[in-house]
């Protein structure tokens, strides 16, 4: 079981280098920490719209990685 921790772990550190700076942020934020929108576009002084893009194409880019496209 820690085996599989320390592999998953590995394994979202990777896919979170794989993405921009600003989209990392956003994501760890938003799924790590646990804050909510509005709370990541307050701390980034972005507007919630723009979070939203920022953590979509994020995820999107972090699923293809997965995938190995």
């Amino acid at each position: 079981e820690l085996e599989g921790r320390v592999v998953s772990r590995r394994l979202v550190i990777e896919l979170l280098e794989g993405i921009s700076p600003l989209q990392r942020e956003v994501v760890v934020l938003r799924f790590i920490v646990g804050m909510s929108l509005a709370e990541v576009a307050d701390a980034l002084g972005k507007q919630e719209g723009a979070v939203v893009q920022l953590q979509l194409r994020g995820l999107r880019r972090m699923r293809k990685e997965l995938a190995g496209e």
